[in-house]
């Protein structure tokens, strides 16, 4: 089996095409250039240096495909256009290239629970709710599950809506990692619920829709079932650091502060400084994260097999053992 994945230089692509390549598949994975692409060599993957603007690239590698995995995306931008221009247009790009090559293979397209909005009144989210997302990045993502949409007529898809995404090789988590291990502390400024999924258990969710018949034309979320209060989270990690955790309650209105401050910083140095922007704490402040997964699992039988209290503590021994500690 041959795949083409784009994303595959970030961190749940790069878990994916290891996995792809463990399984026996051929992978052509593109890359911008200059890009660490270090986890696609290692793995044996025929890696095209150009970005998603490059459509060239982009026909290469789709032609001869049986499986398209698009996980490309940005987290963090300086505007909504940034999103915008690489998680819609970007989509819109690899799909075109996908009816331009006559592809007749299942494309998995991952999107973000970001798209979905969060859930109303602590309720669990389910597929047939109208998406109302509330940051920037989420109605990039949104905007991007249209293009796969609208291309049904000749496109076999799946989309999937993951949330909280950790592991080994994660960035973002362990920013708060970092925090907690060097003063013991954690900021909070609202009362989040989310789910914590760990990256093996969200690539093999996409390694099922990609199998699965019942799978096709459809939109999923995926996530683990467990539903924790952000704080408590925060005590896994430090228990799983050895640490005791003091929570410091930080008002709304200095979140906002600081995450302009760090907006204002980014556009001036022409790059995000850091993942808690202005996006960010409309996403934290909007509350509940969560998501009902059982239609992904009666459609492929798909199944989480890490449960976060044990995921977390390997994870924190990977960042350590590899000196990301």
């Amino acid at each position: 089996m041959r795949a083409f994945l784009t994303g595959g230089t970030g961190f749940v692509g790069g878990h994916l095409a290891e996995r792809l390549r463990e399984e026996g598949w051929q992978v052509r994975a593109i890359a911008r250039n200059g890009s660490n692409a270090d986890v696609l060599e290692d793995c044996g993957c025929e890696i095209l240096r150009g970005g998603l603007e490059s459509e060239r690239s982009l026909r290469r590698g789709v032609e001869g495909a049986d499986a398209v995995f698009h996980l490309a995306g940005v987290t963090k931008g300086l505007s909504e256009a940034d999103f915008m221009r690489v998680n819609a247009e970007g989509t819109r790009r690899v799909v075109a290239a996908a009816r331009q090559a006559r592809f007749r293979g299942r494309f998995v397209a991952l999107s973000s629970l970001a798209a979905a909005g969060p859930a109303r009144r602590g309720r669990p989210l389910t597929e047939d709710k109208r998406p109302r997302p509330v940051s920037a990045y989420g109605r990039s993502k949104l905007a991007g599950e249209k293009h796969v949409l609208r291309a049904r007529r000749f496109l076999d898809f799946t989309i999937l809506r993951p949330g909280a995404i950790y592991g080994p090789r994660e960035h973002e988590i362990l920013e708060a990692v970092k925090l907690i291990e060097r003063l013991g502390v954690s900021l909070e400024f609202a009362e989040t619920r989310v789910q914590m999924t760990h990256v093996h258990d969200v690539v093999s969710g996409i390694l099922a829709a990609v199998n699965s018949p019942q799978a096709r034309g459809r939109t999923f979320f995926l996530n683990d079932g467990t539903v924790w209060d952000y704080a408590n989270v925060v005590d896994e990690i430090g228990a799983a650091l050895g640490r005791d955790v003091r929570h410091v309650r930080v008002p709304l209105a200095g979140a906002w502060a600081v995450a302009g401050t760090l907006d204002l910083a980014g556009k001036i140095v022409g790059r995000p400084l850091s993942p808690i922007g202005r996006d960010k704490v409309r996403e934290v402040a909007a509350g509940s994260w969560i998501a009902d997964s059982s239609a992904l699992t009666a459609a492929t039988g798909w199944k989480a097999r890490h449960g976060f209290v044990q995921g977390i503590r390997d994870t924190v021994r990977w960042y350590r053992e590899n000196g990301w500690l």
